[in-house]
C-alpha cells in the first residue's frame, strides 16, 4: 500500500500557512503587551487599557488560527505570547483595582498563566521603586504584598523545567527582588525615622 503523500503534504501546507499567520499575530499580540507594561508604569492607564484590549482581541484570533493544530498549541511563541499577556493582564488589575485574575478570567492555560505570574512579580518590583522615589510609602507597601502573594502561591509550584521550563529561575530571581524590595522600603522607613529626628532636634534647639 502507497504512502498517501498528497494528504500528508496538504496538512503540512495547512500547517506552514497557519503558523504564517500565528507568527503575525503574535509579533502584534506582543508588541501590545509590552506597550500596556509601559504605559502602567508611565501612569498612563487609559491607554493601557487600550492596548491590553488590542492585545486580547489579537489573542482570541490567535486561538482560532491554531485551534485545529496541536503543535501549535504547544509551540514556544504561543507560550510566550500567552505569558506576556497574562503579565500585562495581571499587572493591570493589582495596580487599577487590587485584584489577581484567574486562568479562567485571562483566558489562558496553566502554563503561561503561571510563568506570567512570575514575570509580574518584576514589574511589580519597578512599581515599588517609584512610588518610593514619589514618597508614597503606603502604595509602596501595597505593591509590595502583592510580591508577596504571588510568590507565596508560586512556591507552591516545584515541578521539573521539561514540565514548567523556566520556572525554577524566575522564582531564584524573584527570591532576591524581594529580598531586596523589603530591605528598600525598611531603608526608607529608617531614612524618614532620621530625618523626622533631625527635625524635632532642631525644634528643641531653636526653642532653647
Amino acid at each position: 500500500m502507497a504512502i498517501d503523500i498528497h494528504r500528508i503534504l496538504k496538512e503540512f501546507r495547512a500547517h506552514e500557512k497557519a503558523r504564517e499567520k500565528a507568527e503575525r499575530i503574535i509579533n502584534k499580540l506582543l508588541s501590545n503587551c509590552r506597550s500596556c507594561v509601559n504605559l502602567i508604569h508611565a501612569k498612563k492607564f487609559a491607554y493601557a487599557k487600550r492596548s491590553l484590549e488590542k492585545a486580547a482581541r489579537s489573542l482570541k484570533e490567535l486561538q482560532k488560527v491554531i485551534e485545529n493544530f496541536e503543535i501549535l498549541k504547544c509551540w514556544g511563541q504561543t507560550t510566550l505570547s500567552m505569558q506576556e499577556y497574562t503579565e500585562a493582564y495581571i499587572l493591570y488589575h493589582i495596580i487599577t483595582s487590587a485584584k489577581i485574575p484567574s486562568p479562567h478570567e485571562i483566558g489562558v492555560s496553566s502554563l503561561p498563566y503561571i510563568l506570567g505570574c512570575a514575570d509580574v512579580i518584576g514589574e511589580l518590583r519597578r512599581e515599588v521603586v517609584n512610588a518610593v522615589k514619589d514618597g508614597d510609602l503606603k502604595l509602596a507597601e501595597r505593591h509590595f504584598s502583592f510580591m508577596e502573594k504571588l510568590f507565596s502561591s508560586l512556591s507552591q509550584i516545584s515541578f521539573r523545567d521539561a514540565i514548567v521550563p523556566g520556572f525554577r529561575h524566575k522564582m531564584d530571581v524573584n527570591r532576591r527582588l524581594l529580598e531586596d524590595t523589603r530591605a528598600l522600603i525598611a531603608e526608607e522607613y529608617s531614612r524618614l525615622r532620621l530625618i523626622e529626628s533631625l527635625k524635632s532636634f532642631q525644634r528643641r534647639c531653636e526653642n532653647w
